[in-house]
């Protein structure tokens, strides 16, 4: 009788035991289901496979980007006329930005010359545009990089004879899942609704 109570006592324990495994486990698979990443949203650019190399020489994917707002455009270091407004037209959109927007956006500057832009030659082009680059990322792709994103962004672009580029002039809002948010088409535009865009996704 004793004997048959201990085999009892011991199936129960193994029995709890074995919920109490079953139970963690499930717990724990419950917990990293809840951890994995949000998928990527069907309309993002972060869904592009295109890599592109940093003025730092930091390879990376669009969705390496993914978690942080930004200000984009599309321009190459050897343009002598629109380029150079489209970015002090980034540069007047960044001052008139509140100080926490400021912080939160990154600015992202990609190349449409994929032969003569190379990350050390984009990274002097920072610097002498006295751009801070701490904040900002210039990036150098191949040429199916650059024409994926710019198709993506509605950007038309073609090399001319001369070795440039005639092409559109956009600023793109992007949010943190890189969905576009608003888009400012032209130089010397009156950044103002730009700003309000850009301020409302800043306060989400």
């Amino acid at each position: 009788m004793k004997r048959n109570s201990k085999f009892a006592l011991l199936a129960i324990g193994l029995a709890v035991w074995s919920f109490g495994l079953t139970s963690a486990v499930a717990h724990e698979g419950h917990h990293n289901a809840e951890a994995a990443p949000n998928p990527i949203h069907g309309e993002s650019i972060f869904n592009l496979s295109s890599k592109w190399t940093s003025q730092n020489e930091k390879l990376i994917r669009l969705k390496d980007l993914r978690g942080r707002p930004a200000i984009l455009a599309m321009v190459y270091t050897s343009c002598e006329s629109a380029c150079p407004l489209i970015i002090e037209d980034l540069k007047k959109i960044e001052k008139k930005l509140s100080l926490s927007a400021r912080q939160r956006f990154s600015i992202l500057l990609f190349s449409f010359d994929s032969k003569r832009d190379t990350p050390k030659r984009l990274k002097a082009y920072g610097e002498s545009r006295k751009l801070d680059l701490n904040r900002w990322a210039l990036y150098h792709g191949a040429e199916h990089a650059v024409r994926e994103l710019a198709a993506v962004l509605g950007i038309r672009f073609k090399r001319e004879t001369n070795g440039g580029f005639g092409h559109s002039n956009v600023i793109t809002l992007i949010d943190s899942e890189g969905l576009v948010q608003y888009q400012q088409l032209g130089l010397n535009q009156d950044p103002s609704e730009f700003l309000l865009k850009a301020e409302e996704l800043s306060s989400k």
